[in-house]
């Protein structure tokens, strides 16, 4: 895995639209949840214009799962989202059928680093 697999860049200057997917599934369906989402996210949404990166987190302390995605507009989402509806994305669709998301946008309001200072 090369480091911007490990990488994703929050910042507040020229930030991306951000989007925040929880995903409340059944206990006995949180690891289907998370493979269907990363083959997902991997092989359909992340092929479609406009997608910037993503990344998959399993709370450890309940059943849910949160996907943070960028975005290079409210535009392109939008067009992900139709061709999630339209069964051009299955594995999204499966995702969405375990998980019932709760799908909420953000802006990137402040950046800290483990130095204390506010970053870009």
């Amino acid at each position: 895995m090369d480091d911007n697999a490990k990488t994703l860049t929050i910042s507040t200057a020229d930030a991306p639209f951000t989007v925040i997917n929880r995903f409340t599934p059944q206990a006995s369906d949180q690891d289907e949840l998370v493979r269907v989402l990363t083959d997902g996210i991997t092989n359909e949404m992340a092929k479609l214009p406009g997608f910037i990166s993503a990344a998959i987190h399993r709370s450890t302390d309940s059943v849910d799962v949160l996907v943070y995605a960028q975005w290079d507009s409210p535009e392109a989402l939008g067009h992900a989202g139709a061709q999630v509806q339209a069964g051009q994305a299955p594995n999204m669709l499966r995702g969405f059928e375990l998980g019932q998301p709760q799908y909420h946008p953000y802006e990137v309001s402040a950046v800290i680093r483990a130095s204390g200072g506010e970053a870009g």
